[in-house]
């Protein structure tokens, strides 16, 4: 217990942001588990701007006994000094676009890939079309996967993607017209707050025109006009993030 309440040096491993809590690896290889959201309220209420820590941050921290479990010890008191690891993992990713992790799974739904080279946990965000969730990622828990970084220049926004998702046919087709911005049929099936409720592909995808605010005279005259039972061309005007696909009016 002589390394209590003393200054150390680690790598945070996993930082869960949603509960602000992660787990650091000192540097004679020990783990310890950390739960950041006193200090996040600590902040918040001196008004202090806060580090926002992410897995690969190298931090200064103390160490105390547990106030959950008796007999363990976890972190406390993490102060950030720099992040070289991140950058190694998108230098790699911008050199391989392929990379190499374990899947890792908490509380049952966060999954992670632990960066084979780097050791940072690239948390993954699993996407509402993909297929076979079970197959994909439960059953290959702590199994090599490759995976690709998501392209968002926001590092709060980067996943990982695993290069053998799953996807139905019916997904591709919509990516399609999104990156072509083809146009396509689709059926009003009513109106509500939210704007006309569509169906395309022959009803097999659902899909919502709203009166956006960058709508043309002509496309808010259509929108205004089109009634339950009546079709109009449209095109795909967000990446397909929903199963309710987001569409615009395709008026010239």
């Amino acid at each position: 217990m002589d390394k209590l309440n003393k200054t150390h040096i680690g790598f945070i491993t996993l930082y869960v942001k949603a509960k602000r809590y992660g787990f650091i690896e000192s540097g004679d290889h020990n783990y310890f588990f950390f739960d950041n959201y006193l200090e996040h309220v600590k902040h918040g209420n001196n008004g202090e701007t806060e580090h926002v820590f992410r897995s690969g941050d190298e931090v200064e921290f103390k160490l105390k006994l547990s106030p959950q479990k008796e007999g363990k010890v976890e972190a406390y008191d993490l102060k950030f000094i720099r992040n070289i690891r991140l950058q190694e993992l998108l230098d790699e990713a911008k050199t391989k676009g392929v990379l190499q992790g374990h899947l890792k799974i908490f509380d049952t739904k966060r999954f992670f890939v632990q960066h084979l080279t780097t050791n940072v946990y690239v948390p993954i965000k699993v996407d509402v079309w993909e297929l076979d969730i079970h197959d994909v990622y439960i059953e290959r828990k702590n199994q090599l996967v490759e995976f690709r970084l998501s392209p968002s220049n926001n590092m709060d926004r980067k996943f990982a993607q695993l290069t053998d998702r799953k996807f139905p046919e019916i997904y591709w087709k919509i990516l399609d017209l999104y990156k072509t911005r083809e146009s396509t049929l689709a059926t009003i099936k009513g109106k509500d707050y939210n704007g006309l409720i569509v169906t395309i592909f022959d009803d097999k995808v659902d899909g919502l025109i709203k009166q956006w605010k960058d709508a043309t005279p002509k496309e808010t005259e259509k929108f205004l006009e089109l009634e339950e039972g009546e079709t109009a061309l449209v095109k795909v005007k967000y990446w397909p993030e929903e199963k309710q696909v987001k569409l615009k009016l395709a008026i010239e």
